[in-house]
């Protein structure tokens, strides 16, 4: 009788390496301060308690973790928190887990102030009507804080006076004012909007 041998081969369990960036402006934290990471229960974080990032430059701060194979192809999602202990406001940062190293790099923001409208007058002109419109500009509540964000989601609206408040409006909207401004700010501070 010849003996059987079976050969198992394991392989190895690849993993990928994932460098997380946040960057946020040093001179919005209090001496001392420290920046943690925490995420939806891949890559060995959770929601429940933070790991420490470095800070890795100027208004960098970095964190390195370990996707299992397991992990490739579900959403990562994290948070950053001052000191473990204040929330970033806004949606949770997000990417999907690839097979290999990779890195992704987001910007925090920590305040609950809402955004802000600048009027811009006289900013264009009809000569239809040979008179000039002001533009109302809407500022999100992340971009006073965080100005090393990069913008390029932009939201233009056309009607009229009607867009933000009441005082820009109450002559020509007889249907009231849209209030646009504390909606958006209620759909980006509460994390519905990514901004």
């Amino acid at each position: 009788m010849v003996p059987l041998v079976v050969l198992v081969w394991l392989g190895v369990v690849s993993a990928s390496v994932i460098q997380i960036s946040a960057k946020y402006p040093d001179d919005r934290l209090s001496k001392g301060d420290t920046l943690y990471l925490r995420g939806a229960g891949v890559a060995g974080l959770n929601w429940n308690k933070g790991i420490a990032m470095s800070h890795s430059g100027a208004n960098v701060w970095t964190a390195s973790v370990t996707a299992s194979s397991q992990d490739v192809g579900t959403q990562l999602q994290v948070k950053v928190l001052i000191n473990d202990a204040t929330w970033m406001k806004g949606s949770n940062s997000m990417t999907t887990i690839l097979a290999s190293d990779f890195s992704f790099t987001f910007y925090p923001w920590f305040g609950n102030q809402g955004g802000s409208v600048y009027l811009l007058p006289n900013s264009v002109y009809s000569p239809q009507l040979q008179n000039s419109r002001q533009i109302a500009l809407y500022i999100p509540p992340s971009y006073s804080e965080n100005i090393l964000k990069p913008q390029d989601n932009v939201l233009i609206m056309h009607d009229g006076n009607n867009l933000f408040t009441a005082s820009l409006c109450s002559s020509c909207c007889p249907f009231g004012c849209w209030n646009i401004a504390p909606t958006l700010d209620q759909y980006i501070i509460g994390g519905y909007m990514q901004v």
